[in-house]
């Protein structure tokens, strides 16, 4: 794939990442404008009733005495800078509370994408085009993982694999296997489909002229498979992985609620449950942000396993 081929696929890709944060963050903008009642109470959040001093505060601080132009204006300009605005439960900035929390997320959210693959491919790859015992258990399991939900998976894990068997500690975040059940949870919840959209496309690949060119040459039904079918899996799976971005960061969230984890989700939590909508809109942006950004990814790696995509981006 050429460089040129590889800027100009990324420019696209960029600006059209930016149009759709900007309509992320247009969109929170008119939640502000439309919710009845006043901003600044709203913005202000909790329980208690605000002072008038209180809610001059917040007006200052978001410009709402401007009128509406203006404000938005101002918005764009303050996010363009980094500044998320500040929560008023917590009484510190938005961004310092989000990054305390977002590597944990991240690493979270990764590693179940990455365990998710790491099941499904021989999964979907040793069952496709088969009608073996295998692919009947592996069609119960799919289904089993599609209709559960995540919080209920993972307090499934946590009874079997750390209350009754004690492999796994739950809430010691010092130790590495701490991790494993979560991201056990979060790659459960997308296995089935992902699976299920890889063995499609491999067996479509095991119909194709090319194959059988391959098995004529004397390869093995294992090479044919993993050598040249699972490549043409790639697409659809890369794809339907990057749709996953949103719904694995609402996993991370109800997963690290469960375990006990710090991150995003108990930050999610914790600005629902009081109120504090400066946060919550701080948690949208940077999750538009993630979506955004694996997507990316995923759409240049196209060009790296099928050049003819990479040619005519």
């Amino acid at each position: 794939m050429p460089l040129q081929s590889i800027l100009v696929s990324l420019s696209r890709r960029v600006a059209l990442g930016v149009v759709v944060l900007w309509f992320t963050v247009t969109l929170t903008f008119a939640f502000l404008q439309i919710v009845p009642g006043d901003p600044a109470a709203l913005l202000f959040g909790g329980d208690e009733i605000p002072t008038e001093e209180q809610l001059e505060e917040v007006r200052r601080d978001w410009g709402l005495e401007r009128p509406v132009h203006e404000q938005y204006l101002l918005y764009i300009e303050r996010l363009v800078h980094g500044d998320l605005g500040r929560s008023y439960q917590q009484r510190t900035e938005v961004a310092t509370l989000l990054y305390s929390g977002v590597w944990s997320t991240v690493i979270l959210a990764v590693a179940g994408l990455v365990l998710a693959v790491v099941i499904s491919v021989p999964l979907a790859t040793l069952t496709a085009g088969s009608s073996t015992l295998l692919r009947r258990f592996a069609f119960v399991f799919e289904l089993v993982t599609i209709s559960m939900p995540s919080f209920w998976i993972g307090i499934i894990l946590i009874l079997v694999f750390s209350f009754t068997l004690n492999w796994f500690p739950i809430v010691a975040l010092d130790n590495p296997l701490s991790l494993v059940l979560p991201a056990a949870t979060i790659a459960l919840g997308l296995v089935g489909q992902l699976s299920q959209v890889m063995r499609e496309s491999i067996e479509r690949a095991l119909k194709e002229p090319f194959i059988l060119t391959a098995r004529s040459r004397g390869l093995s039904d294992g090479s044919v498979r993993w050598g040249h079918a699972l490549k043409h899996s790639y697409i659809p799976a890369a794809t339907i992985t990057g749709t996953f971005a949103g719904n694995v960061l609402t996993g991370v969230v109800v997963t690290e609620t469960v375990f006990g984890r710090p991150g995003l989700g108990t930050i999610t939590v914790a600005a629902i449950t009081t109120h504090d909508i400066p946060l919550v809109l701080g948690v949208v942006i940077v999750s538009a942000a993630f979506f955004v950004l694996v997507n990316i990814l995923v759409d240049l790696s196209y060009g790296l396993v099928d050049k003819r995509i990479g040619s005519s981006v």
